[in-house]
């Protein structure tokens, strides 16, 4: 009997190894390369998943993670793990999957194993370059996605590899490398006979050529510690801007973790004043708008406040989108010179040096810290533990409201909730959903009886990370200061003491 049965899981598992799904290969490749998820998944999942061939289910998980839908995919890669055990190529669908939910030690150890049976897999070097990026290490994501394009060069003009290169040089602020892959996308939209799209990315490139040996959001001050006051945005708001002066007239720039563009300008005033240098333009979505919105590529040499001038910020303008809207935009999470912390019980941005921070730190009671790893390359995401029983990813959006969770992580959870119509401030009207929750950051327990529900708004194109659950300012107003350690790579809460 037991002979029996491994000659019939033996069969099996040749039968996935060695048949053919009916699908063309090439089709699906062309699609998976240039970033179409939805119809690599729509293909595949008109046949029946018994009759994919393994390497037809691991691109249709990995599909499914990289476009933010990673949670349906853990049980499967699990399932496929355990059936075929030491396979670098299923390691490294693995390890795209548990990326995707925000497993990130997960994610590592498989691509190592990956790697360890092959160096020379063009997705698994790639994956390991984007788990680099997310981890802070901006010179081994840069090597690793050298060496897999080497090991495929017909891959390196696909959207896969181009968007990849883009991520890593933006997010790295390698000048030089952005201008050279704008300058390559405005050949190729010129060979597909797109003059105005090349334009564009000829502009940006021309815009970051001239940044080239500048340091980028970096602090320029004569003291190791400088504070600058914030305001609320409005009565009652949990919004908290920086004041900019310019010809005496205040301006005021929301502080807002959650910009993955970093700086953005909306004051057609400060359009004028403080755009240095301009590239093409782009479309960009904020917000709970759906749709695009037309922006500009642009550069800010400096901007002033109190004794700090802050430095090369590069970014978008575009118009607000209502009248009751922010100046400017800026994202703390991109300067890489200095400790950030957001005081929310005393309402101050403090800037540090690495040695001054440290010394502070010193000083504080334990019992008051926690210490937390911190991933992402544009925005902060930390661990976080659901009711209990489900681990996620929370993003600290210092540009949101309270504590929230995405309907997608609902679902995974199992988690009941009620649904309801709510109204924004600019009259539009949005279905979401309420549940209890409670997470648990560190040390730290963060009760809502009714937190809202939303549906996944923003995920990473590449990698499918998005935030399970976001912690915004209402959430630690008064009570929390929170600190961004770029040296360390880590983010720290700290409850206020007198």
């Amino acid at each position: 009997m037991l002979r029996t049965s491994i000659f019939i899981l033996f069969a099996f598992m040749l039968s996935v190894l060695a048949g053919t799904s009916g699908i063309a290969a090439d089709e699906i490749d062309r699609l998976y390369y240039e970033m179409d998820y939805d119809s690599v998944i729509a293909l595949l999942e008109e046949k029946p998943t018994d009759s994919l061939v393994l390497n037809d289910r691991l691109v249709l998980l990995e599909s499914r993670a990289r476009s933010g839908h990673g949670h349906q995919a853990l049980a499967q890669i699990d399932g496929i793990v355990d059936l075929f055990p030491r396979n670098d190529t299923i390691y490294t669908a693995a390890a795209i999957v548990y990326h995707s939910v925000g497993r990130f030690t997960k994610a590592q150890e498989f691509i190592k194993w990956a790697l360890r049976m092959n160096p020379d897999n063009f997705k698994a070097l790639h994956e390991h370059a984007m788990l680099s990026l997310h981890t802070g290490d901006c010179e081994d994501a840069d090597s690793c996605l050298s060496e897999a394009i080497a090991r495929r060069p017909d891959l390196e003009s696909t959207t896969f590899c181009t968007w990849t290169a883009s991520e890593i040089y933006r997010a790295c602020l390698f000048a030089e490398s952005s201008s050279i892959i704008y300058k390559d996308r405005a050949e190729r939209f010129d060979s597909l006979g797109d003059r105005a799209e090349a334009g564009n990315c000829r502009k940006t490139s021309e815009m970051h050529s001239q940044l080239i040996g500048r340091d980028m959001f970096s602090i320029e001050t004569d003291s190791d510690k400088v504070v600058l006051p914030l305001v609320d945005f409005e009565e009652g708001s949990s919004h908290k801007c920086l004041v900019l002066t310019i010809d005496g007239k205040d301006y005021l720039v929301l502080l807002d973790t959650g910009n993955a563009a970093a700086w953005t300008i909306h004051s057609n005033d400060l359009r004028r004043k403080l755009i240095s240098l301009s590239g093409g333009f782009t479309s960009s979505r904020t917000g709970l708008d759906n749709r695009g919105t037309a922006s500009q590529n642009i550069v800010t040499d400096s901007i002033v406040i109190g004794n700090v001038k802050f430095r090369n910020l590069v970014g978008l303008f575009f118009r607000k989108p209502s009248e009751h809207y922010y100046d400017a935009n800026l994202n703390p999470f991109w300067i890489r010179d200095h400790v950030v912390t957001i005081d929310l019980a005393r309402n101050e941005l403090i800037l540090r040096s690495k040695e001054r921070f440290e010394s502070d730190m010193a000083t504080v009671p334990r019992s008051s810290i926690t210490r937390l790893p911190c991933y992402g390359y544009d925005r902060p995401y930390v661990p976080v533990m659901i009711n209990s029983s489900a681990v996620g990813m929370a993003l600290i959006e210092t540009g949101a409201q309270d504590i929230s969770l995405r309907r997608e992580f609902a679902d995974f959870m199992g988690l009941q909730y009620s649904e309801r119509i709510i109204t924004d401030t600019d009259g539009k009207e949005h279905i979401v959903g309420t549940a209890e929750v409670q997470a648990q950051v560190g040390e730290f327990s963060f009760y809502r009886p009714s937190a809202w529900i939303w549906p996944m708004r923003f995920h990473n194109k590449i990698t499918g990370v998005y935030d399970h659950i976001m912690i915004g300012p209402l959430a630690l107003e008064g009570q929390f200061v929170l600190s961004f350690d770029p040296f360390a790579r880590t983010a720290i809460l700290q409850k206020y003491t007198e």
